[in-house]
C-alpha cells in the first residue's frame, strides 16, 4: 500500500478558537497545493482515493489535489484531524486492498504523528511543513512501512520541472 500524506496549504490567519474548523486556503495556498499536486503527478501513481480531514482549509486542500491527480473518490476522515491517531487511520485504511494508493490530507501536529506511526516508529520526529508531501510504502496497514521520502512544497512543486 502506497500512503502519500499531503499536509494542508497555507490557510486564513487564526481568529476565534471556535472558527478555526472553518479557516480556507488563501488564493497563494491553492496555487501552491496545485503546484505540489502537478510534482506528485510525475510519480505516475493511480490513487483509489483520498481521505481528508473535514477541516474546511484540509478539505479545500484535498479538492485541489484531487483536481489535479484525477481521484475521483474523496473522503471525510476523522482521523485525520489535528487530534488524529494512527490507530484511527490505520481501521480506515483497512477497507482498501493492500495494492492500493492513498492521497492523506490532515494537519500538524497529526500528520507527523501519523506518518511515525505508519512507519512503526511513534517517537520518530518528522515535521511537515504547509503543503509537504511524505510517501510511506508498507505491505499492510497492520504492518510498519518505510518512508519513502519526505519533501517540502518547493522540494514537491520541483518534480513536475
Amino acid at each position: 500500500m502506497i500512503l502519500v500524506f499531503l499536509r494542508h496549504g497555507v490557510a486564513e490567519d487564526k481568529g476565534p478558537p471556535d472558527d478555526d474548523a472553518k479557516r480556507r486556503l488563501t488564493d497563494d495556498g491553492r496555487k501552491e497545493v496545485r503546484r505540489v499536486a502537478k510534482g506528485l503527478a510525475t510519480m505516475e501513481t493511480e490513487f483509489a482515493a483520498c481521505l481528508t480531514s473535514p477541516l474546511v482549509r484540509a478539505r479545500e486542500t484535498a479538492e485541489e489535489a484531487c483536481d489535479v491527480l484525477l481521484i475521483r473518490e474523496l473522503r471525510l476522515e476523522e482521523s485525520l484531524r489535528p487530534d488524529g491517531r494512527w490507530d484511527g487511520l490505520r481501521g480506515a485504511l483497512q477497507g482498501f486492498p493492500n495494492d492500493s494508493a492513498v492521497l492523506l490530507v490532515g494537519h500538524e501536529p497529526s500528520m507527523s504523528a501519523l506518518i511515525a506511526g505508519a512507519i512503526g516508529v511513534p517517537e520518530a520526529r518528522i515535521e511537515m511543513k504547509k503543503a509537504g508531501v511524505a510517501r510511506v510504502d508498507l505491505d499492510s496497514p497492520s504492518s510498519p512501512g518505510e518512508l519513502k521520502f519526505l519533501l517540502r512544497p518547493k522540494q514537491a512543486a520541483a518534480l513536475s520541472g
